[in-house]
């Protein structure tokens, strides 16, 4: 198992302690070598489909949404979070994408909240 490739594929060099187990590893029998780093090549590929990231103003924007959605008069709607937070993980977003929508979800809920004393 090539380290420079192993680097390759997760964009920055192997720590002391993961150099010494691909070291290690390649004292295993050639079979297994393969196996272990076509897994590694197909983990790197799946992580490569992933969708890109929200762009900043995109989550800025569903934030200040959310705020009207889960504020109240000063009081958070809780049924409101569930269910919000429900319907972005029905849609057909890849789930790195859900993922952003709902972090941006729970830091307004958790920012109202700590306003209302809850926290």
């Amino acid at each position: 198992m090539s380290p420079i490739e192993i680097e390759s594929l997760l964009n920055r060099p192997l720590t002391f302690a993961e150099r010494q187990k691909i070291d290690w590893m390649n004292g295993w029998e050639q079979d297994t070598q393969t196996v272990v780093m076509g897994l590694l090549q197909a983990a790197y590929k799946a992580g490569a489909k992933a969708a890109p990231a929200l762009a900043p103003d995109v989550i800025q924007d569903y934030k200040e949404r959310m705020v009207k959605e889960l504020d109240y008069h000063g009081f958070v709607r809780e049924e409101s979070y569930t269910i919000i937070a429900h319907a972005v993980m029905s849609t057909e977003l890849p789930d790195n994408q859900k993922f952003e929508y709902v972090q941006a979800l729970d830091d307004v809920y958790t920012d109202l909240q700590d306003k209302e004393g809850k926290l």
